[in-house]
């Protein structure tokens, strides 16, 4: 893991179907319940005590934005 490159950080950097997994029992049977692995790994890392991204760009010394439009001129995006 300590090799491998990390994901980009923007916008849509999870494949669709990452975003609507559909869980297996042990058993083979589908569950009810799907998962959107993007929100399940912001959860995770909220557990973790990761800081928000104001806070990362702060400890990396680098100013913190106040509207989307401080992040992307990507009008879809915004």
């Amino acid at each position: 893991m300590g090799h491998q490159a990390c994901g980009a950080l923007e916008l849509w950097n999870y494949p669709l179907f990452l975003r609507d997994l559909i869980p297996q029992n042990v058993d083979g049977t589908e569950r009810s319940d799907n998962v959107d692995m993007p929100v399940l790994e912001i959860y995770r890392d909220r557990e973790r005590s990761i800081p928000q991204y104001n806070q990362f760009r702060r400890v990396l010394l680098i100013i913190p934005i106040s509207k989307w439009e401080d992040l992307t001129d990507d009008e879809e995006a915004i």
